[in-house]
């Protein structure tokens, strides 16, 4: 059990002012400008595998406090946000984990949070989570859909990619930064996995049959250049592509 919390805590007051106890200033110093979007009073500086630990022990030694916990709505701190993300990932039901994430969307304000999702579902129950992480994607919350960008990028690369996959990303209806840099996050992940469905799209999206925008292709190729994954070969294509880009859009 994790020595930094006491699991039996009896409510969720009791555990916010656990997890407070927990917080270290220098690492809420450095989250705080990796998280723009959150004041500096919504962090606290706990680390990762500490509150990974923590939605373990809870999940398996007290879920009545974990079900509260869950259920009170909205947290004060990103960090109680993670603890939440990190509490669903123990679910191993589709259905149960999209009920139980729904609620919570809206309350995500930061791609620290939303890109901790990650439940570990077997190949049948991640077939039938696909139908929500469509309607996530088509969200126009900015979270919400990375949500679903995320989980489809972590699950759905190998045997359980389809084409269509790529047209829920490229019409994600947030334009901004963090959906720019989803997009060509998955891209340039799937260009490892799938490179015959996807070096069309980068080369010419129109062509392609994919809405891909030009700041989402581009974080696209950007990606790939600074992946380990991509040969050299590939990486010199990939800058002649941008330059091309870049002396259309000028």
């Amino acid at each position: 059990m994790c020595e930094h919390i006491n699991t039996q805590a009896s409510s969720a007051n009791e555990l916010r002012t656990q997890l407070e106890e927990l917080g270290e200033p220098p690492l809420r110093s450095f989250n705080a400008r990796l998280v723009p979007t959150e004041s500096d009073e919504a962090l606290l500086g706990i680390r990762i595998p500490t509150l990974r630990q923590i939605a373990k022990d809870l999940w398996r030694h007290n879920r009545p406090l974990a079900d509260a916990f869950l259920s009170d709505l909205p947290h004060r701190y990103l960090e109680e946000n993670l603890l939440h993300m990190l509490l669903l990932n123990q679910l191993r039901d589709a259905d149960e984990y999209a009920t139980a994430l729904e609620p919570f969307l809206p309350h995500i304000t930061n791609w620290m949070v939303s890109d901790a999702a990650g439940p570990k579902l077997p190949t049948e129950e991640l077939q039938r989570l696909e139908p929500y992480l469509r309607t996530w994607l088509a969200d126009s919350h900015t979270y919400t859909s990375r949500v679903g960008g995320v989980l489809l990028m972590s699950n759905y690369l190998r045997d359980l990619f389809r084409p269509e996959h790529l047209q829920w990303v490229a019409r994600i209806p947030s334009q901004d930064y963090y959906s720019h840099m989803l997009q060509g996050w998955y891209l340039a992940t799937a260009l490892v996995t799938q490179p015959d469905a996807i070096w069309p799209v980068l080369r010419d999206p129109e062509a392609a049959g994919v809405p891909l925008s030009v700041e989402a292709r581009l974080k696209a190729i950007q990606k790939s250049i600074e992946s380990r994954r991509i040969s050299a070969g590939d990486k010199t294509e990939l800058r002649a592509l941008r330059a091309a880009i870049r002396g259309r859009h000028a």
